[in-house]
């Protein structure tokens, strides 16, 4: 989202559900001292504040999954009763985690009948075409196809500190294409 033009409209989208499933997994379980488990939570804010607070957005977005949370971890993992309990710790904390972005100001997205994923790829095709310079966090790769000029895509390497934000030569310098040409080799 570097721009010269100090008075340049900045998008910054975060895909939700993914980061919050993302700091679920990457921190150590966590429970306050009612029981209460926060380590999605923590990780959710504390990478949204940073990118903030780094990136200077002028305006900023959330996209959440509609429906079941569980058909959403169904893509990632194979569902087995030893991963009941962690579902349900990760469940309890959405709820705090919208509450948190609509405290914030922070405009949330939900598509009856989409995901996440979807509503991002809408709103940065139209913010693009509105003027912004846009950056998306999100683990979603399926999303790198969206690189453009001025859409720009936050990826976590490891944990959720350690990010990466990918513009075109960084797409084509990990995957050998272009972002445009991705579509193609997910299909």
């Amino acid at each position: 989202m570097d721009n010269k033009d100090n008075n340049s409209k900045k998008l910054l989208l975060i895909d939700g559900n993914g980061l919050a499933y993302r700091a679920f997994y990457a921190l150590p379980a966590r429970k306050s001292a009612l029981g209460f488990p926060f380590n999605a939570i923590l990780g959710f804010v504390n990478l949204v504040i940073n990118t903030i607070i780094s990136e200077r957005p002028t305006h900023v977005a959330v996209a959440f999954d509609h429906g079941a949370l569980v058909d959403t971890l169904m893509k990632f993992q194979t569902y087995n009763v030893q991963r009941e309990e962690k579902l349900d710790d990760l469940e309890l904390q959405l709820p705090i985690i919208e509450d948190f972005v609509h405290i914030c100001g922070i405009k949330a997205y939900r598509m009856p009948g989409f995901e996440a994923d979807d509503c991002i790829g809408t709103l940065a095709a139209k913010a693009n075409c509105d003027g912004f310079d846009t950056l998306i966090i999100s683990g979603d790769l399926g999303l790198m196809q969206l690189v453009s000029p001025n859409i720009k895509v936050m990826t976590m390497r490891r944990g959720i500190v350690d990010t990466v934000i990918f513009d075109e030569d960084m797409v084509v310098k990990k995957y050998g294409l272009r972002p445009s040409q991705l579509a193609d080799l997910r299909a």
